[in-house]
């Protein structure tokens, strides 16, 4: 279960996420929308550990987004909606990047790789970069 309770997010005292109460319950899929500027993304990138809320409290499952940050990330998965700065990265190497960021490495990472690519239908297009896809 994903649970957030007053969580609030200030960027230069603008307001991106203001006391917000979600709960995702466990085995379901749940998406955002609203108009852009609406804090979709920062909601997101708060439960996925890239940045912490001011306020409020994020768990997943039993564990606390600011104290089990690394567990947090075993768990979930984040895919922004565009690449950034990773333009010049294969889709293996973009994988690779990111586990080796999680901890993963050597035969585990490889078999990950592969494993990632199957489910995803993407090991025909493994050497080809990201941002042609």
């Amino acid at each position: 279960m994903i649970q957030l309770r007053g969580v609030t997010k200030l960027y230069d005292n603008k307001t991106a996420v203001k006391n917000l109460d979600l709960e995702v319950p466990l085995g379901s899929l749940f998406g955002l929308i609203g108009p852009n500027g609406a804090g979709k993304t920062t909601a997101l990138k708060m439960i996925a550990t890239l940045i912490k809320p001011d306020e409020g409290e994020i768990s997943i499952g039993d564990l606390d987004i600011r104290r089990d940050v690394r567990e947090v990330r075993q768990r979930i998965g984040y895919m922004p909606d565009s690449f950034g700065s990773f333009r010049g990265l294969t889709c293996e190497e973009y994988l690779r990047f990111f586990g080796q960021s999680y901890g993963f490495g050597g035969g585990d990472l490889e078999r990950r790789i592969d494993d990632v690519l199957d489910l995803t239908d993407l090991a025909h297009v493994r050497e080809e970069l990201t941002n042609a896809l």
